[in-house]
């Protein structure tokens, strides 16, 4: 008796049994595949995650793999989150006084390797636009010093657009700084601390969709809901050029009312005794990311509400980087929930490289050959040739 009936009912059996599993692993669905594409051989390379990932894949990223063929090749996760380190020395006032009618006065720093800001105490004093020049010195009593640029100081607490009173320059590794200050008088300068700014951008992916805006009361409100499943770490409000010299308070809050933070915007354009002071700030940035439900409150007070056309949502850029070796025709596979975390060394010590080449993702593709291969040794999706 032949046994080709009974191989192909197995065939079909075990073709029904894959089949079962991929819909059981999926959760949301099938999963997805992308070609990447652009990849440069022999080096190493990285594909930006866009927001159509947050569609399919786990929030973690751990069902995401990457395959050239049949061949799964390592990668390591990179969020591009920003850091600030800054670091706070002492800063001791020197030798205050009146030259030519403006103050000057030295700065001493310690403890600091390096500055580029110089927060002063000021007391007694408000609705004034200042600006400073400041010199780097290797002696406090250099007679000229290595020119920083200058710095302008503002205060507009009576027209409600808040105030600055930080010096910022150049990185400088003087120990000694000279400041020459107009319109504010010596006595007015109670105290100054000295700043070294490590500030490392991050870099944002937006999120899809933007946040409806709608008014209620005296204020301006901002919905994210909890329709899509993406992290919002900042969001940036576009507001009418028409709007000029505003600042407003927010509240970011859950749907219960509980402060996720409390913030500012503001942006200011005034010419005041021949002096323009521009500063502006309509970004909304959000301790870590958030993934719940949230409202941003504008209060608006006595004041019309803010022409704002668009809230745009953005979450921190994910790269995925990875080294094709001589390959250039890769896949980006997800959408596997019960998928274990990958484990490559590639991403225990892994460095990223600043001259990596950088790919792209094709549009998303139905992956029915994408399948979890059942047993405990396999923890990894392979793609299938037909």
């Amino acid at each position: 008796m032949s046994n080709r009936p009974f191989n192909s009912v197995l065939t079909v059996l075990s073709a029904l049994a894959l089949a079962a599993l991929c819909q059981t692993a999926g959760g949301k669905g099938d999963g997805v595949m992308r070609k990447v594409e652009g990849v440069t051989p022999h080096k190493q390379n990285f594909v930006v995650l866009d927001d159509h990932i947050w569609m399919h894949a786990r929030r973690d990223l751990a069902d995401l793999r990457l395959y050239a063929g049949d061949s799964e090749v390592p990668y390591a996760l990179m969020i591009q989150r920003g850091s600030s380190s800054a670091q706070r020395g002492e800063a001791t006032l020197l030798n205050m006084e009146r030259v030519n009618g403006e103050t000057q006065f030295v700065i001493e720093v310690s403890g600091l390797s390096e500055c580029d800001q110089i927060q002063l105490k000021l007391e007694g004093i408000w609705d004034f636009v200042a600006q400073a020049h400041i010199e780097g010195l290797d002696s406090e009593m250099q007679e000229k010093g290595e020119d920083l640029g200058t710095s302008v100081l503002f205060d507009f607490t009576h027209e409600f657009l808040g105030s600055e009173s930080i010096l910022r320059f150049r990185p400088t590794k003087h120990r000694f700084l000279r400041v020459t200050l107009e319109k504010i008088a010596p006595e007015k300068i109670k105290g100054a601390v000295a700043v070294n700014s490590h500030i490392h951008n991050s870099a944002f992916t937006p999120d899809s969709g933007d946040l409806p805006i709608t008014e209620d009361g005296s204020s301006t409100v901002l919905t994210w809901s909890d329709s899509k499943n993406e992290p919002v770490a900042r969001v940036v409000l576009q507001i009418d050029p028409s709007e000029t010299n505003f600042a407003r308070g927010i509240q970011v809050l859950t749907p219960l009312g509980n402060t996720i933070t409390n913030t500012s915007i503001r942006r200011i354009h005034i010419v005041r005794n021949g002096m323009l002071v521009e500063s502006e700030s309509v970004a909304i940035d959000l301790p870590n990311e958030v993934w719940v439900p949230f409202r941003i409150v504008i209060e608006n007070a006595k004041d019309a509400p803010l022409k704002i056309t668009s809230a745009k949502a953005y979450a921190y850029e994910r790269r995925v980087y990875f080294d094709p070796i001589g390959s250039t025709a890769l896949n980006l596979y997800y959408g596997y929930q019960m998928l274990s975390a990958p484990s490559y060394g590639y991403s225990e010590d892994f460095h990223a490289d600043e001259n990596a080449a950088i790919a792209s993702l094709s549009t998303e593709m139905r992956s029915p050959e994408y399948r979890e291969l059942p047993g405990p040794q396999r923890q990894s999706p392979q793609p299938q040739n037909h």
